[in-house]
């Protein structure tokens, strides 16, 4: 092998590690990016599980977001009555169970201990999807659903297809 033939083998294999190392930076970064109305952030693990949408708000909010009457307004009172009778005054026909629901249940909140209540939105790959109002959007661990919890369904509720 001559000296100019070791010089471009040389060049290419700094190029190719050049490259497989700015690939790899950014198939492994966390780009938060700017919205229209929000920052959306990436997911990150928690101790509870995976932070899909880190984005905290107010519960009554997010269901009438989500599933409700415009303009679905006062908190409710922190207690399961409180909760039944304010989605009962928004229209909502609802239920009480135990724990958290299946795949094909509908929407529930649910009474964890600590005076937390969480709206389950439904299941991904068998865990567990919940708004958090102190988080946001969260894929609960496998291990961590509690089902002795109390809880409301929503068996009106449904999400427009958008």
């Amino acid at each position: 092998m001559t000296r100019a033939t070791a010089g471009v083998w040389l060049l290419l294999g700094l190029h190719g590690a050049l490259v497989t190392r700015q690939a790899w930076l950014e198939l492994h970064d966390s780009y938060e990016i700017q919205g229209l109305f929000r920052m959306y952030r990436p997911p990150r693990l928690t101790a509870e599980g995976w932070l899909i949408d880190p984005r905290p708000g107010d519960l009554a909010a997010e269901i009438a977001e989500r599933y409700g009457p415009a303009g679905a307004d006062g908190a409710p009172p922190p207690t399961l009555d409180g909760w039944q009778g304010w989605l009962g005054e928004h229209g909502f026909a609802t239920a009480f169970a135990t724990g958290f629901g299946g795949p094909e249940d509908p929407p529930r909140l649910v009474f964890l201990p600590g005076d937390r209540v969480v709206l389950q939105t439904g299941r991904f790959r068998g865990q567990a999807v919940l708004f958090d109002p102190a988080q946001g959007v969260l894929l609960l661990a496998e291990g961590l659903e509690d089902a002795e919890a109390q809880a409301i369904v929503l068996v009106s509720a449904r999400e427009p297809p958008w």
